[in-house]
């Protein structure tokens, strides 16, 4: 036969997996990473509720007088600061492990294993965004809620959101966009089976 080699003996023919990276996913991945990044940034930052003099944080408030600027722990009565703070640490670490089972899904090459691993990962970021939106709707409900109550309600109208409130929602957003992506691309094919031939020679050399 014509796929005979020189010496007689058939060659050898392999098939190897490979896996390809699709674009919509390695995309998807990269707002998951970028959902981590954001929300630690906003956990981290003290401007979430911000005055002309005064600005506060899930764990800190800070103000500048006589061109000093100081910072202090939240009172530890202020409970609801520190139950937006869990949630917000809560939902970072659902994030991360959101984050590296997208990692082992896309890695890994058993297509059974692929469609289950993403099916987790979407759950975990949906959990993600969930709690992470209790947090910040709540917490400057609170806040004002307290500034009203404890001071002159006048004071509470002087007070505005601050820009790590913003970076909370765009984390939240960055979540949820991962999460469609992820949903609509999970049952796309990430194999590509190719032939490889092999002359017997070839693997005597090997």
């Amino acid at each position: 036969m014509g796929s005979a080699m020189p010496n007689g003996l058939a060659p050898i023919v392999r098939v190897d997996r490979i896996l390809v990276g699709r674009p919509i996913k390695v995309l998807a991945f990269m707002m998951s990473l970028g959902h981590l990044f954001f929300i630690m940034i906003a956990i981290a930052s003290s401007s979430w509720i911000v005055s002309d003099s005064t600005c506060s944080g899930l764990w800190e408030e800070c103000w500048t007088r006589n061109n000093v600027s100081d910072c202090t722990y939240r009172p530890a009565n202020t409970g609801y600061s520190a139950a937006c703070g869990v949630l917000m640490l809560s939902a970072a670490l659902i994030s991360g492990i959101a984050a590296t089972s997208y990692a082992c899904g896309m890695l890994t090459k058993d297509s059974n294993k692929k469609a289950v691993i993403y099916t987790f990962t979407i759950g975990l970021q949906g959990v993600s965004a969930l709690v992470e939106s209790v947090a910040l709707i709540a917490f400057p409900i609170s806040h004002m809620r307290e500034i009203s109550e404890r001071r002159a309600p006048q004071t509470a109208a002087q007070w505005d959101i601050g820009w790590a409130y913003y970076i909370g929602w765009v984390s939240v957003l960055s979540v949820i966009v991962a999460m469609v992506m992820l949903f609509l691309d999970m049952n796309s094919e990430e194999l590509v089976y190719r032939e490889r031939v092999t002359r017997c020679d070839e693997v005597d050399d090997v």
